[in-house]
């Protein structure tokens, strides 16, 4: 195609009127303007603009928009095409040239470019099919949404966060609904094996050597089955009364390794790999054995035919790892996720709780730790515990102490539950005490103002008000009283400051001899 210019100067030669000549060059002047302002316009666009021959894919022209999108210059690109210059593939542009042939229009084509400096951008691609003397063209739209859609998925991944919260915050207060509900359920069945105890106990002391003891043994066995119960419940609601101590883990695997043997049948091999250097850790001694033994139980059932029980413990880092792995039949992702949940089981009706790896889950963040857990279909389970390593010497059980002397001294008994209250009462008298008995922190004041009283023993959960707050009104009236709160429902708060205002605890259910020796060795404090 020839110019305006072109086309005068051949006109002239060839002897053209003069008014057609000036007609042309008036047209052509307005044409030449023309063309300089889509120039100028094609260039200023913000909107980055290519001009390509559709057959070859050549860049013909490109704006300063698109220099600036791509990296590459204007003398970089003219003559070459996107795919020499992997801005993009060579099968996605004939695939972009075949249809815009059929369509004549192309807009909102999502696709991604690489610039020179091997970043790639996310653009939204749109194109024009142009006859240009007689030659086909592409004139194309590339607009970069690379921000708004890293803008978009930033704005789905906080919106999927805060729904994550707002389940993890309605889990959380579901948790919370059902530790309440098992802390007052084992709060209630403490008081039941309290009696128990308590009465098997005195049953106990009143047989004649040589007498049939096997019912009153039955009786200890179960309230000890019972304890486990309560254990497990007062764990899962973060509400029992604990001990930590510091202790050597291998030894707690080695004492649940000689429980297992008995229990894991031959068809499964206890395997150990115990680390000899390994680090001290501190935690409640029977929370430590009820994981190892929980993990254990299940890691067995997991393995019906038969496998392998490994229980391997190291060092990590400032953590210590006690590790259950077994060989059995693994868990699928939905099962894995679910795992944890109070309730939650996969055995049949009257073969499991649901309540073991919930209290393991419990225990192991109220000691400041973590669990792994890696499985996999038809492989086998790896629990793997990490608790805070601690300096520190293994403390040693005390040797078991000669039972209490009798007492003459006066104790208050005080519980709202009156069976509760009857058997303590009934088990103090025949140390030789002299007992009186209140059913409420109110009565217990109303009490101790009317005579001399040694000994406080009051149980902690009572309506109106509690244990710990009877103790501070009751040494506002008696400064010199012994103080004992009987719990099996405190909390780790209640404790500290229990502690901390000299008063003692006596963890529910407890044996007879478990309850004289505490009441001596406090009276015993008073009086030096």
């Amino acid at each position: 195609m020839r110019t305006v210019a072109e086309v005068v100067a051949l006109l002239v030669i060839t002897g053209a009127s003069g008014a057609l000549v000036t007609l042309l060059l008036r047209h052509g002047q307005r044409a030449e303007r023309s063309e300089r302002r889509y120039s100028e316009v094609f260039h200023a666009s913000p909107i980055p603009l290519a001009l390509t021959e559709l057959a070859s894919g050549m860049y013909v022209e490109v704006n300063h928009a698109f220099t600036k999108l791509v990296g590459y210059s204007r003398d970089e690109l003219l003559g070459r095409t996107g795919a020499e210059l992997a801005i993009h593939r060579r099968e996605e542009g004939t695939k972009l040239t075949r249809r815009l042939r059929r369509a004549g229009l192309m807009h909102d084509v999502r696709r991604q470019i690489r610039r020179k400096d091997g970043a790639l951008r996310d653009v939204d691609y749109g194109s024009v099919l142009l006859d240009l003397d007689g030659v086909p063209h592409s004139l194309s739209t590339i607009i970069d949404v690379t921000a708004r859609l890293e803008a978009e998925r930033d704005a789905r991944e906080s919106e999927d966060k805060v729904r994550q919260v707002e389940e993890q915050m309605r889990e959380a207060a579901k948790l919370e609904s059902l530790g309440r509900l098992a802390g007052g359920v084992a709060h209630d069945f403490n008081n039941l094996l309290a009696v128990v105890s308590t009465n098997a106990s005195l049953l106990a002391s009143s047989l004649a050597p040589g007498e049939d003891r096997e019912l009153v043994d039955e009786i200890a066995t179960s309230v000890t089955r019972g304890v486990g119960l309560t254990r497990q419940l007062l764990a899962f609601s973060r509400k029992e009364a604990i001990e930590p101590v510091v202790l050597d883990p291998n030894a707690i695997v080695g004492e649940t390794g000689k429980m297992l043997g008995r229990t894991l049948g031959a068809h499964v091999r206890l395997v150990t790999r115990l680390d000899p250097a390994l680090g001290r850790v501190r935690i409640d001694a029977g929370y430590m054995f009820q994981i190892v033994m929980n993990l254990a139980v299940n890691a067995r059932d997991a393995m019906p035919r038969g496998g392998e029980l490994a229980i391997e413990t190291r060092n990590s880092g400032d953590e210590v790892m006690i590790a259950v792995h077994d060989t059995g039949s693994g868990m699928p992702d939905d099962v894995r996720a679910r795992i944890f949940e109070p309730f939650y089981t996969t055995k049949p009706v009257g073969q499991g709780t649901g309540m073991g790896l919930a209290v393991v889950h419990g225990i192991v963040e109220q000691a400041g730790g973590r669990i792994a857990v890696e499985t996999a279909v038809g492989v086998g389970t790896t629990f793997a515990i990490y608790l805070p390593r601690v300096e520190a010497p293994v403390v040693v059980a005390a040797p078991r102490t000669p039972a209490a002397r009798a007492g003459s001294e006066t104790v208050l008994v005080v519980d709202d539950d009156p069976q509760v209250r009857k058997a303590i009462s009934r088990a103090l008298r025949q140390n030789g005490y002299v007992v009186l008995e209140a059913c409420d922190a109110q009565t217990a004041l109303e009490v101790l103002g009317a005579g001399e009283v040694d000994l406080l023993l009051t149980d902690v959960v009572m309506p109106g008000m509690d244990g710990r707050e009877l103790a501070v009104a009751a040494r506002e009236v008696c400064p010199r009283l012994g103080v004992i709160l009987a719990t099996g429902y405190s909390d780790d708060d209640l404790v500290r400051r229990a502690v901390r205002g000299g008063l003692e605890l006596l963890e529910k259910p407890f044996p007879m001899q478990t309850l004289a020796g505490k009441v001596r060795a406090v009276l015993d404090r008073r009086a030096a």
